[in-house]
């Protein structure tokens, strides 16, 4: 039995998220180290730091987040995609992480720390629909025949046989709309 899209999608968001911690302890590492070891200033430190959380987290992504997905484009541009996307970021996160840390005087990893759970959000949200989008037409058409099988069998079990192809379950029809809007 195949789990319902929006139950998928939450299922999805949830290890987005546990994946996405993780990349938040790597980035934490990486811009400590920079900074208190290599003596990199903390906002360059910060920027090299979402490179290598970013490819962290894409890894992260790609074999278990998402891998049961049918994105239409290839790995490649999906890192791309992904970078880019982390580093576009950038462009909110480091002026919220100088007014943090040199501003109102928080330290500058608790001040990271904080930018990278502000931008979360954002991230996952576009991650979804952007990036790791199930658009190829092959996919949505895989997705609907295995809906019409799965009906075909549920229809040939309760009515003990038949042709399935030819009963009309406007409850069915309807749910499945439904599930597709959410």
């Amino acid at each position: 039995m195949r789990t319902p899209p929006a139950r998928r999608r939450l299922y999805d968001w949830f290890r987005f998220a546990l994946v996405g911690g993780s990349g938040i302890l790597v980035n934490q590492a990486i811009i400590i180290a920079l900074t208190e070891v290599v003596g990199i200033y903390y906002l360059a430190s910060a920027i090299l730091a979402t490179f290598g959380s970013s490819t962290w987290n894409f890894i992260g992504a790609e074999t278990w987040v998402f891998a049961h997905r049918r994105p239409d484009r290839s790995v490649a541009d999906r890192y791309v995609r992904f970078l880019s996307l982390n580093l576009a970021f950038l462009v909110a996160r480091v002026p919220m992480l100088w007014v943090l840390t040199d501003l109102l005087g928080v330290h500058y990893a608790v001040s990271n720390l904080i930018t990278l759970v502000v931008i979360f959000v954002a991230r996952v949200a576009l991650a979804d629909g952007w990036i790791w989008r199930e658009g190829s037409l092959a996919a949505s058409q895989l997705e609907a025949l295995e809906a019409d099988e799965a009906r075909d069998a549920s229809a040939v079990a309760v009515t003990g046989g038949g042709d399935a192809r030819y009963r009309y379950d406007v409850a069915v029809f309807v749910f499945e709309r439904v599930q597709r809007v959410l």
